[in-house]
Order: C-alpha cells, then sequence, then structure tokens
C-alpha cells in the first residue's frame, strides 16, 4: 500500500549508486528493454508501410 501512496519512493529504490555507477534492478531492465523493442518494431512497421 505505501508503493501506491508514494510513487517516488519506488522508483528511487530501483536505482542506486555505487562506486561511481548506477545500478539498477532487473525489473526495470526488463521493462526499458521492453519499451525499446515495441518502439523498434513499430519504427520497422512504419518504414515498411512508407511512413517514414
Amino acid at each position: 500500500m505505501n508503493e501506491i501512496m508514494n510513487p517516488r519512493k519506488t522508483l528511487a529504490s530501483h536505482f542506486f549508486f555505487k562506486n561511481g555507477r548506477l545500478h539498477f534492478s532487473k525489473e526495470i531492465e526488463r521493462k526499458v528493454f521492453f519499451f525499446m523493442t515495441m518502439a523498434m518494431l513499430l519504427a520497422g512497421i512504419g518504414v515498411k508501410l512508407g511512413l517514414f
């Protein structure tokens, strides 16, 4: 329930700095790569349809 009340805290818990590097959780990694995959798929469909 606290995650719903304070979304900023949950986002901050997925990222952390260690030895000067940014680390993030596997959940965030999966979401980012899924989004990038869908963007590339839509871009490819757009190219095939002649939109770009």
